[in-house]
């Protein structure tokens, strides 16, 4: 039993500020980081070389030696470049999402795509942008559903998030409500309004900007330290419920501050990019295989979910001789598979 704490408790190293002598990884546990770089490295120069109006390997010279021509600067940072950092935040705030809410839940399925809290941020997102303009920004309307949605959960299912087949079920009845109100308000919006709401609630990063990358940024690393302060409690929580309360857990606590943020980084991620599935459904679960360790890491899964986004986008972007898929409507034929495959593999163990 103790062996099994020692590998569940985080080591000292990791929470406090490296300083000298610097702190050593072993191989093992640093090799995903390293494999995490490279694949994120490779991702951002496909951003910026793919496609018809990609950077030449002569311009992305240009740029590394800082004597790039106007018409190259504007190609990397105002074409490329945000649209992919956006990418990559909103990613990672789904991971960590993802890995937040199934912590709390010890289940794969309660993800915020499953329990309703896309939807319900998708919710608040669209009334905030179409009734609310000037009272209440997207993004707050996008933290506001999510929220609601979070505590229309917690309520529903009657015995908070401990039951997971009763918050599954409860999740997916917020969801049917949050989306009949996103079609109701559909309705009433005028024939422009309309277009444009159908376009962003498809999911999509094309067009995002600079601007558009720092509230999802600053969101991020506002949270970041009651991540980092939380996943020890998510660890041991995967002990069950009596095992983590006699080590100390206040269990009521942990869930409820896992599930605030949770909310917060998944509506965040909405406001800026729309409702896009997928990604805080598998993050999570492919972080547990990387990183080969027990109970939930939410910051390796926001690593993952920010390469799967980024990865999924340049996919998105090259799928249709045509021209350009929205990211939302690949990830969410992904994540359709990825449930089927979830649930087998439940009904199987």
């Amino acid at each position: 039993m103790m062996k099994r704490l020692n590998t569940l408790l985080p080591s000292p190293c990791l929470l406090l500020p490296r300083i000298l002598p610097p702190c050593l990884l072993p191989p093992r546990a640093l090799a995903p980081y390293v494999l995490a770089s490279i694949i994120a490295l490779g991702l951002l120069l496909g951003s910026l070389m793919l496609g018809s109006q990609g950077l030449s390997k002569e311009a992305l010279g240009h740029l590394i030696q800082g004597n790039a021509t106007p018409f190259e600067q504007w190609q990397a940072f105002t074409l490329r470049l945000p649209r992919a950092f956006v990418a990559l935040c909103a990613g990672f705030a789904l991971g960590v999402s993802g890995a937040l809410f199934q912590g709390i839940t010890r289940n794969p399925l309660g993800s915020p795509d499953i329990i309703g809290l896309t939807a319900s941020a998708s919710l608040g997102a669209l009334l905030a942008s179409s009734w609310l303009v000037g009272i209440v920004s997207t993004t707050t309307g996008a933290a506001l559903g999510a929220i609601i949605g979070t505590l229309a959960v917690y309520s529903g299912s009657g015995r908070g998030f401990r039951h997971p087949s009763s918050m599954i079920i409860a999740g997916i009845a917020i969801n049917a409500l949050a989306l009949a109100g996103v079609q109701l308000n559909l309705t009433w919006l005028g024939q422009e309004q309309a277009r444009d709401a159908m376009i962003w609630l498809s999911g999509s990063v094309a067009g995002r900007q600079w601007h558009d990358l720092w509230p999802m940024l600053g969101l991020c690393l506002l949270l970041l330290p009651g991540i980092v302060l939380i996943a020890p409690q998510l660890r041991l929580m995967a002990l069950g419920d009596p095992v983590a309360k006699s080590l100390g857990v206040n269990l009521a606590a942990s869930r409820l501050l896992s599930a605030l943020m949770g909310a917060f980084l998944a509506g965040g991620a909405v406001a800026t990019v729309g409702p896009i599935a997928f990604v805080s459904l598998a993050a999570p679960q492919l972080a547990l295989r990387l990183w080969r360790k027990p109970g939930p890491l939410p910051l390796a899964a926001g690593v993952v979910g920010a390469l799967l986004l980024l990865a999924a986008d340049l996919a998105a972007q090259y799928s249709l001789p045509s021209g350009a898929l929205p990211v939302g409507v690949l990830t969410a034929g992904l994540g359709g598979i990825y449930l089927v495959y979830l649930l087998n593999r439940q009904r199987r163990g």
